[in-house]
């Protein structure tokens, strides 16, 4: 798929929609994945709506991506849309969906059967926006599981919006949910990039209970850590954290394998809840079931701004060797732009200086959906990215 990234500014939504709707015809995309900050989405949503086959979008108020730039929230006198434009190329394609919180995407039953059905190198792949309904709250995470359970080998990228709970799907307006483009006979490349470096060693999760955690390598976990802990509080690096590993699911016998992961030994990093080194147990924000997977381990890290760019950096090299990409969706959270490097478009900056030019759409999110080893996370002071391989011309 060849990707575009698009962006409009408007003083009203009727001009607003008739801008980005005006762009796009142009295109003429097969599929578009949009972001407003306008208080009447629902306008550039009816605008958007016939202007391909397609059409997911939102409305997240604490910043946008797109047209090669980051921008903040608007003025009371404009607003924004962003948007991705994918056209396919022969073999590709892509199906717009919604899923309640509760339940799993509307896809129709046919593209259920050969999605489940799909080998890692066939297998479709998932840009979605998320949030809770008005009235109610969204287990993302758990919604996440069961969609990497019924889709393993799909990689999914995206975010919870800010703000507002709209969401809209060829131009009919949901409640909160998740929306989503399921894109088939693509190449994605997917990173969760979490702005943390690890310190000290990994250790082995001897005992644990609940989210707590305590004993590592057979010792407690005081004796384990203070060695750890006493050189960070000398030369802290960072805020401190917590990485788990996660497993990385093998392929069945006789499929061929997906591209590996970008890190060869991934940690979900989770914050710190609490610790006490005579009473010995680490509490940490991390499912149980990690904890208490076979042969899981945790090596403490440190999230700073600088940590952050090397760990971009370093992923962006590693997707460089991969082959030329067009673009695709971009999620930081909204700690993280101008709030974390004190400017603009650091990390679009990076990723383009690596991977050359990048049609890149997204938006500053209250969550970022992203993959570590074999499962899909909600993150906290993340970026993810989901980039399409470049179709051949």
């Amino acid at each position: 798929m060849r990707a575009r990234s698009l962006t409009a500014v408007g003083s009203t939504a009727g001009a607003l929609a008739k801008d980005i709707a005006s762009q796009v015809r142009a295109l003429r995309p097969d599929a578009l994945l949009w972001l407003t900050d306008s208080a009447k989405p629902e306008e550039v949503a009816s605008a958007l709506s016939d202007t391909c086959g397609a059409s997911v979008g939102g409305v997240s108020m604490q910043g946008l991506l797109g047209g090669g730039g980051e921008h903040g929230s608007s003025s009371e006198s404009s607003s924004r849309v962003v948007a991705l434009a994918l056209s396919a190329s022969e073999g590709s394609g892509a199906t717009a969906f919604h899923s309640p919180p509760e339940g799993l995407p509307d896809l129709p039953a046919e593209s259920w059967a050969a999605y489940a059905a799909a080998t890692p190198d066939a297998s479709p792949h998932l840009m979605l926006l998320a949030s809770p309904p008005r009235t109610g709250a969204f287990e993302l995470e758990r919604w996440l599981e069961r969609l990497d359970r019924s889709l393993p080998w799909a990689k999914k990228v995206g975010g919870l919006t800010a703000g507002d709970e709209r969401l809209f799907v060829n131009g009919v307006q949901h409640d909160g949910g998740a929306v989503g483009l399921a894109l088939e006979g693509v190449a994605m490349e997917a990173a969760s990039m979490q702005g943390a470096l690890p310190i000290g060693p990994s250790f082995a999760i001897t005992e644990s209970e609940g989210n707590f955690i305590r004993a590592l390598d057979g010792k407690e976990v005081g004796e384990a850590l203070e060695p750890v802990l006493d050189a960070f509080r000398r030369a802290p690096t960072g805020n401190l954290m917590a990485g788990v590993s996660v497993p990385t699911r093998a392929p069945a016998a006789g499929a061929a394998a997906a591209a590996p992961p970008l890190s060869s030994s991934p940690y979900v990093v989770r914050a710190l809840m609490g610790y006490n080194k005579d009473h010995s147990f680490l509490a940490i924000g991390a499912s149980p079931d990690l904890l208490e997977a076979t042969g899981a381990r945790l090596q403490l890290h440190a999230f700073s701004e600088e940590n952050a760019r090397q760990e971009l950096r370093a992923s962006a090299a590693a997707l460089a060797e991969r082959g030329p990409l067009s673009g695709g969706l971009m999620v930081p959270c909204l700690g993280r732009g101008a709030g974390l490097y004190g400017e603009h478009d650091v990390e679009i900056n990076e990723l383009t200086r690596a991977l050359g030019p990048l049609a890149l759409t997204g938006f500053l999110a209250g969550g970022e959906i992203g993959p570590v080893g074999s499962r899909t996370f909600v993150h906290t002071y993340t970026t993810t990215i989901g980039l399409l391989r470049e179709a051949a011309s």
